[in-house]
């Protein structure tokens, strides 16, 4: 698909010869060390990981279009533990074409990674998964800018995105998922300092899990005499496919109150629908015969429809070497596993130029997560504490040395149990940045 929408851009601007072509790429070795890569309160070791990155940058631009092709690579070798290697593979693909009063774009992207957890990225909004998670994400997102009036611009935005998680494990089953979202969005240059905001958005996700068999150790089965025994035996759940629909509509205000102080907000309400169709799970015990047989468990058709309030809010200041934002976020989307999860998000960041060539950057989080336990109990909640600085010298031209440190404390719920786990982990990269070639 890349490919074919290169070419289609490439032939059209052969036509007027007006366009340039420039190429770059990087490499990077990475060492890191984290004594609690999962971020688990149950028996754990370290991880040290040494790896090599890379990746390249095609960017093909003419007078009223162009289009970026981008891949990047990230390998990691981990002791004493070597289950945890992997080998990230990402694509990516920027195009726009402009007119006199629109923009038009697609956008694309063709992942082969690994899922950790919703630490690596909150923007993903996993969950806690405690382990890899192979997968393929494949994303293609078409958009419209209109200029209405010189201060009024309209956005018409549509995203495909599957994931399909490669290996499923019998103890933990991750479900595949499809995701179909329209967005509208309106923006209203008031005045010189106040621009009016509002937007508008559906999606719907459909969730597939595969077949899930469990072999355990001490199962409940009742038997022909009324009573409930222990056995060992094999728990069968069939795949289902569940869906999400959620529609939300947001207003709100940027405002520049100086030259260097902004403030951004915004809220609004997100409607939410969800439903599981009825299926069985079938428990087999190992020794079966007269008295112990096996027996089916019937789980009903669930769904639920709710509203919640969704807010954004962001502070930023500016002064001659350093910049400061404070941002807060309530969002509402599905986990790793399906289910619906509040997330109210507040984050700190702040960066620091010593000179041209040294600069340092500090970020805090703080993330309250609300997430259902069972159907028909009562939500649940953890809280995720994090803090990460990092400090970066440019060596020499085209040579970049950093290091940084992370911190993470959680406190969650598991099994009934209140639990608490944290972790250190320190990186250290040497990148070198290719010169970019015109060609």
């Amino acid at each position: 698909m890349l490919q074919l929408i290169l070419a289609g851009l490439l032939a059209s601007a052969t036509e007027s010869r007006a366009w340039d072509v420039t190429f770059g790429g990087n490499a990077r070795v990475a060492e890191e060390y984290n004594t609690n890569i999962f971020l688990t309160a149950r028996p754990h070791d370290y991880a040290w990981g040494q790896g090599i990155d890379g990746g390249w940058d095609l960017l093909v631009a003419g007078e009223r279009w162009g289009t970026r092709l981008n891949a990047d690579f990230a390998n990691r070798w981990y002791v004493p533990d070597n289950n945890l290697d992997y080998f990230n593979q990402l694509f990516s693909s920027k195009n726009y074409f402009l007119t006199e009063r629109s923009r038009f774009g697609l956008d694309a992207r063709y992942h082969l990674d690994t899922a950790l957890a919703s630490v690596d990225d909150v923007t993903q909004n996993l969950g806690f998964v405690a382990r890899r998670v192979p997968r393929t994400v494949r994303v293609l997102s078409p958009s419209w800018l209109y200029t209405l009036t010189e201060k009024t611009q309209m956005t018409l935005g549509y995203t495909y995105q599957d994931t399909v998680y490669e290996q499923k494990d019998t103890a933990q089953n991750f479900p595949d998922s499809v995701a179909h979202i329209g967005s509208l969005g309106l923006t209203h240059q008031w005045n010189d300092r106040l621009q009016l905001t509002s937007s508008a958005s559906y999606t719907d996700y459909s969730l597939t899990s595969s077949d899930q068999s469990v072999k355990l150790t001490n199962i409940r089965v009742p038997t022909v005499f009324g009573l409930v025994c222990c056995f060992p035996g094999i728990i069968t759940q069939p795949g289902i496919t569940s869906s999400i629909r959620t529609a939300s509509l947001m207003a709100g205000l940027d405002y520049q109150f100086t030259d260097t102080f902004d403030l951004a907000l915004s809220a609004g309400g997100q409607y939410n629908e969800t439903a599981r169709p009825a299926y069985n799970i079938e428990t087999v015990p190992l020794f079966q015969g007269a008295v112990i047989q096996s027996y089916d468990q019937a789980i009903e058709k669930t769904s639920s429809s709710t509203l919640s309030e969704i807010v954004a809010a962001k502070a930023s200041k500016r002064f001659e070497n350093s910049d400061l934002s404070l941002a807060y976020d309530r969002t509402i989307s599905p986990n790793i596993q399906g289910d619906l999860i509040t997330y109210d998000n507040v984050f700190l960041n702040g960066t620091h130029r010593f000179t041209p060539h040294l600069s340092t950057r500090l970020s805090l989080t703080f993330s309250d997560r609300t997430f259902p336990i069972s159907p028909g109990l009562a939500n649940s909640s953890n809280r995720l504490f994090g803090a990460w600085s990092s400090i970066n010298w440019q060596l020499a031209e085209n040579w970049l040395l950093s290091g940084s440190y992370q911190f993470y404390y959680l406190d969650f719920y598991d099994l009934k149990v209140n639990n608490i786990a944290n972790s250190h982990a320190l990186y250290l990269n040497i990148q070198y940045l290719f010169d970019q070639q015109k060609l």
